[in-house]
């Protein structure tokens, strides 16, 4: 009769314990898949607003150019700017905002 080999009994113990930390190391990154693997950052949508500038009236009818600077803090872009009547260009720097009226004439007399 033989002593059993104590060797193989710590290789063995070390085995199942391999074994077994692999099999909660692949349990946890199916679970944490499953739970943040729903979740999607998104990015907060921009904010547009409508502004309503009133430069005023000079010169003669159809004749006249008019400039005002708006102040918009925080401006990212402008999506559109459009007159009544005549043509309308504009200048960003910042958040300051230079318009230019030509050629407009009057809407409407009081």
């Amino acid at each position: 009769m033989g002593v059993p080999n104590q060797k193989n009994k710590v290789n063995n113990y070390r085995d199942e314990n391999n074994i077994k930390f692999c099999t909660i190391i692949l349990a946890l990154i199916i679970v944490g898949t499953m739970v943040f693997g729903n979740i999607s950052i998104t990015k907060a949508s921009d904010i547009t607003k409508t502004m309503v500038v009133e430069i005023g009236e000079g010169g003669e009818e159809g004749q006249s150019t008019l400039t005002t600077t708006v102040t918009i803090p925080n401006l990212k872009s402008i999506q559109r700017l459009t007159v009544n009547t005549g043509t309308v260009s504009y200048t960003v720097k910042g958040d300051e905002v230079y318009i230019t009226a030509k050629g407009g004439g009057i809407l409407e007399k009081k």
